[in-house]
């Protein structure tokens, strides 16, 4: 199981980015993004290309597939609950 932080940043790596752009976008700092994405570079959940002196990450088949199956999980989870019944002055 990966934790929030990490899924987040998987969910958001369908095209690549850099870990500055990673950060903004999560208000994270710079280091605690680039943490999260050495360990899923480090577990094939990531690729990783240089282009000058900037590094782009962007996920993986495998990544793809674990958003994508833990993603319907995450969505179901997050439907608004119905509404309790409320009770009127006469009951």
């Amino acid at each position: 199981m990966i934790g929030q932080a990490r899924f987040l940043l998987l969910s958001d790596l369908g095209s690549p980015c850099t870990t500055t752009e990673l950060a903004r976008r999560h208000h994270m700092s710079a280091s605690t993004v680039s943490y999260h994405l050495l360990r899923l570079h480090r577990v094939g959940l990531l690729h990783r290309t240089r282009e000058g002196s900037k590094v782009y990450y962007q996920r993986t088949e495998q990544a793809d597939r674990l958003v994508e199956c833990h993603g319907h999980r995450v969505a179901a989870l997050a439907r608004p609950a119905r509404e309790p019944a409320r009770l009127t002055a006469a009951e």
